[in-house]
């Protein structure tokens, strides 16, 4: 089976602090996308620079909405999706209307969009939450699909995203202890007054894959003990795919420089200005090499970004070795990646 790295883990929907509309502005799902840099952080302007195109770009895809659904104990109000490639998300308001106070649930399998079930290895996580009564909190979900990008057509625009909520009553004497992270509404013995299916229409959106292979062309570079050959380096509005294999004469010479153990090498894939661009991402590494159609033997590796901050023109493969302790660059072992429109 194949191990999953996880590089970054991002929780995908959350619930804001209970506010009103009095007390704040309406969520904007812009703002999920923004990165503003630490104190001190090298390449800040670089990053700021970029996260501030990249939002222009956000802001042509994010559609305004005014959305309403009403159950019997809660009412919802979208006033914003986004819908691109292979992610969704929503920002809304939900309003208890009920007369005590109300445990809101889901779990990471409780949201679809049209049959499509979000991609868990990016962290999906729904924080459970307790509304008062009379009370209106801002949310927000955000999500990548679990299967890959959807076809480009006009057929696959339309669909509807599905959240499952189940809605309990919570008694003024277990009112602190739901605010618990472990907290179990069945174990407490709450009573479920609903069970609420949000179902807001999206349209998805397809935006220009830009690709660092020329004419789609694997690229491969001889570093001497072995040859680095990449075979996927996309980027889209939201995300980026890479593929890659490093190829050794012989399956012994492939298994004595394997990428798990003690000691192993990666790759980052740094903008070429030190702009942070990359918000989550995992790559998937192998149990074992294999032997290529040539005789040679390769480990064959993915890394997705699932989220960004920018969209780079250009970035360095960087190879790195994890001595047991800490992850150092390999000199002399990268590829410059200039993405240009397919």
């Amino acid at each position: 089976m194949k191990k999953i790295l996880i590089v970054l883990i991002l929780y995908l929907a959350m619930v804001i602090p209970p506010t009103t509309l009095a007390d704040q502005a309406l969520l904007q799902l812009r703002d999920y996308f923004a990165y503003v840099p630490d104190d001190g952080e090298l390449h800040a302007i670089a990053t700021q620079n970029e996260n501030s195109a990249y939002l222009a770009q956000i802001d042509a895809l994010i559609r305004n909405a005014d959305f309403h659904q009403q159950g019997s104990c809660l009412s919802v109000n979208v006033h914003q999706t986004l819908a691109v490639d292979h992610m969704t998300a929503l920002a809304w308001q939900s309003t208890n209307r009920y007369d005590t106070a109300l445990y809101v649930q889901c779990n990471e399998t409780d949201a679809r969009y049209n049959d499509v079930e979000y991609d868990l290895c990016c962290g999906i996580c729904w924080q459970n939450y307790v509304i008062l009564p009379g009370q209106t909190l801002d949310a927000r979900f955000e999500g990548v699909l679990w299967e890959s990008v959807p076809a480009r057509s006009e057929s696959a625009r339309s669909g509807t995203f599905f959240l499952n909520m189940r809605i309990y009553a919570l008694p003024d004497s277990i009112l602190i202890d739901a605010q618990s992270e472990d907290f179990s509404p069945e174990e407490a013995g709450l009573t479920l007054l609903e069970k609420f299916t949000l179902r807001v229409p999206m349209e998805m959106q397809f935006s220009p894959i830009r690709s660092a292979l020329p004419d789609g062309l694997p690229v491969e570079q001889d570093f001497g003990a072995y040859a680095l050959r990449i075979t996927q380096a996309d980027m889209d509005a939201i995300g980026a795919r890479f593929a890659y294999e490093r190829i050794y004469a012989t399956e012994a010479d492939a298994r004595a420089d394997a990428p798990t153990g003690d000691t192993f090498w990666d790759y980052r894939f740094p903008a070429s200005n030190g702009a942070v661009w990359i918000e989550s991402a995992y790559g998937v590494i192998p149990d074992d090499p294999i032997e290529l159609p040539d005789g040679r033997w390769a480990w064959q590796r993915t890394f997705r970004v699932y989220f960004l901050y920018a969209q780079p023109e250009t970035v360095l493969m960087q190879c790195l070795h994890f001595d047991g302790a800490q992850y150092s660059p390999v000199e002399g072992e990268c590829v410059l990646l200039t993405f240009s429109d397919k």
